[in-house]
């Protein structure tokens, strides 16, 4: 993302453009999306709570926490879902009830930025 060149710190509004050129670069070089079994589905749920909570004016720390829990609930959809796109799709039916790798890749990110705020704002508190 281009125009970002010149941030010093990071708050919702960029966040939301971050992670929607994220989703954006992934699902057109993955050609992947919801449904998939695929990162997509832990990152496409996390976005849409990020862009929510800009829209009701909430903090970074409570849009992150919330992306989490969205990116939980989607990585745990995968369980329900056949692999089509990416590597695990040779499994095809075999993929079923197994959560996808990359899916739980964003989980685990989005626990981290939200387990990474909540120690900085205990600290400057």
């Amino acid at each position: 993302i281009r125009d970002l060149e010149d941030v010093e710190a990071l708050d919702l509004e960029i966040m939301v453009k971050i992670s929607r050129g994220a989703l954006s670069a992934i699902k057109k070089r993955g050609k992947a999306q919801l449904g998939d079994k695929t990162m997509v589905d832990a990152l496409a749920p996390a976005v849409v709570s990020l862009e929510d909570c800009l829209a009701s004016n909430l903090s970074l720390h409570e849009a992150i926490k919330t992306g989490s829990a969205s990116a939980k609930v989607g990585a745990e959809k995968t369980k329900e879902y056949v692999s089509r796109v990416g590597r695990s799709k040779s499994y095809g039916e075999h993929s079923l009830g197994l959560q996808d790798a990359g899916a739980t890749s964003v989980q685990i990110i989005f626990e981290a930025m939200e387990e990474w705020l909540q120690e900085k704002n205990a600290v400057s508190a």
